[in-house]
């Protein structure tokens, strides 16, 4: 068996020595994305990054950026919840990646903090009212419209009782989001990784 394992170590080394390279690992370029904001408008402009601090910049716009797989992440649903309440950060701009990565780059949340820390000295009804009002989603992995968006590879079979039909890369269906909406607002697993502004 151990040598089994040797010989198929050694052919793996050949094969993957053997790999194209996409791209230069010394100098990969990623997308910059440079604001200048003032008050008559925004400019945007991408070019080949400088992976260094500009000391002398001013007026600039410090945004996350997110490296994800483009088949997984949903634009979509961030902007759907952006533009109605501002219910996620903001996106800046995308840029595709090799590899199938998508770079997102998308506003920074300001003097954020988890929703329980923040809530937990607070009455119910003062709780419910902030909720309604400061939540903030930050990840959109796995989510996009019914029939088209799919579960993650690894979901959490032990902690969470998934729907029946709820599986491991199939798609969600409505019926699931409406008994998982149930069961987070029974346990309270939907403050465990929201942010409020």
């Amino acid at each position: 068996a151990f040598r089994a394992l040797r010989l198929s170590l050694q052919e793996l080394d050949k094969y993957y020595g053997n790999i194209p390279q996409i791209c230069h690992r010394e100098t990969p370029l990623f997308s910059d994305l440079k604001l200048t904001q003032s008050e008559e408008s925004e400019e945007a402009t991408t070019y080949k990054a400088i992976l260094q601090a500009d000391k002398n910049a001013q007026d600039h716009l410090v945004v996350y950026v997110k490296a994800v797989q483009r088949k997984y992440y949903s634009l979509q649903a961030q902007n759907i919840l952006y533009e109605n309440g501002r219910h996620a950060p903001g996106i800046i701009d995308a840029t595709d990646r090799p590899g199938g990565w998508l770079l997102v780059y998308m506003e920074r949340l300001q003097n954020h903090v988890t929703l329980d820390k923040f809530t937990h000295t607070l009455d119910n009804s003062e709780r419910d009212t902030l909720k309604a009002e400061i939540i903030r989603l930050i990840d959109f992995e796995w989510s996009g419209a019914v029939g088209t968006a799919c579960y993650s590879h690894f979901m959490n079979h032990i902690a969470i009782r998934w729907p029946e039909g709820a599986e491991d890369g199939k798609k969600v269906t409505v019926e699931h989001n409406i008994m998982l909406e149930k069961t987070f607002q029974k346990t309270n697993l939907s403050q465990d990784s929201m942010l409020v502004d």
